[in-house]
């Protein structure tokens, strides 16, 4: 194998190509050889925005090796392609962004030449990656500097604050609600914000969204409510906190008839259990099969919770 130093002298024709389709410079760009690049880049006879087998020129691939120094090289040049996409639509910015370089992501910014909004072939923008990455400065930098549409959806209609709320990033989702991002988002398959946030458990996100006004407690297209979909996955600071809203129906059941009461008996959330029963749920509503909470309990073995269901209620006060 060639000595990576070397490249020049000894590699051949400058736009000879390897297995993957690199030339030399792609290649000395891969092993970070900074002697080699100025040599080729020097030398005039090279094309800098040649592409691999995947489509990626050399710009890209030294954002996606986190190489800093190659990267300001070749952005030097003020010859490279700054929105050229790989096979997969992917440009310098959205690996940038994708990678949580938020240097590269400043000076991209910097060249004026960049699609802000570019989307790769899924519909994902540079501030879609940044907030899905939770990178609260690469979100900044794409919103002052870029000017980036706050609400561009990819092609399954999730948003960069829908991402941010799945995947519990607290500060991106206040830094985008604080730039305008639309509370009320809904994905293609019917989840609100509300949902994602409470399906995996985001308590801090839940309370932000609910602070925010983005209180839509709408059933996904699988007819679950956000209520139901953090009881199912044991999230139980979410329950009672969707529960104190008073914007839950706790009468609402599932598919199969089975109401959140049900499912609080069926785990054993006694706790929950207790606050359902002060809510007002109806300890006798039975699923589609006819098994009615104090059966989901003894079934499961939860005896405290059973004991709960089946007292019976205190008597009216006297008038």
């Amino acid at each position: 194998m060639l000595d990576r130093a070397s490249i020049l002298e000894h590699g051949g024709p400058v736009d000879s190509r390897d297995s993957d389709g690199r030339t030399q410079l792609s290649q000395a760009v891969v092993h970070s050889d900074e002697t080699s690049i100025k040599r080729l880049l020097g030398s005039g006879e090279i094309n800098v925005n040649c592409q691999d087998s995947d489509g990626c020129t050399p710009l890209s691939i030294a954002v996606q090796e986190g190489h800093e120094v190659i990267f300001e090289l070749l952005l030097r040049t003020e010859k490279v392609d700054v929105d050229a996409k790989n096979d997969n639509g992917v440009t310098p910015l959205l690996w940038a962004a994708m990678g949580c370089y938020t240097k590269m992501v400043k000076l991209l910014l910097e060249t004026g030449k960049v699609d802000v909004e570019v989307k790769d072939n899924m519909g994902r923008t540079a501030l879609w990656w940044a907030a899905v990455q939770g990178d609260e400065e690469v979100v900044k930098l794409l919103l002052e500097m870029g000017k980036a549409d706050v609400n561009a959806a990819d092609s399954d209609g999730a948003t960069p604050l829908w991402r941010a709320a799945h995947d519990g990033h607290g500060t991106v989702v206040k830094l985008l609600l604080e730039n305008g991002a639309d509370n009320m988002v809904v994905h293609n398959n019917g989840c609100t914000l509300v949902y994602v946030a409470s399906a995996n458990g985001h308590v801090e996100v839940v309370k932000l969204l609910l602070k925010n006004g983005a209180d839509n407690m709408a059933a996904s297209s699988s007819g679950l409510t956000p209520c139901f979909a953090a009881l199912f996955n044991d999230h139980v600071e979410v329950v009672k906190l969707l529960l104190e809203t008073g914007k839950v129906d706790v009468e609402a059941t599932d598919k199969m008839g089975r109401t959140l009461l049900w499912w609080a008996a069926h785990k054993g959330h006694e706790e929950l259990v207790k606050l359902l029963l002060e809510k007002g749920a109806d300890k006798m509503v039975a699923s589609n099969s006819g098994l009615p909470p104090l059966f989901a309990a003894l079934f499961n073995y939860h005896f405290d919770v059973a004991k709960l269901l089946s007292t019976p209620p205190p008597p009216p006060p006297r008038s």
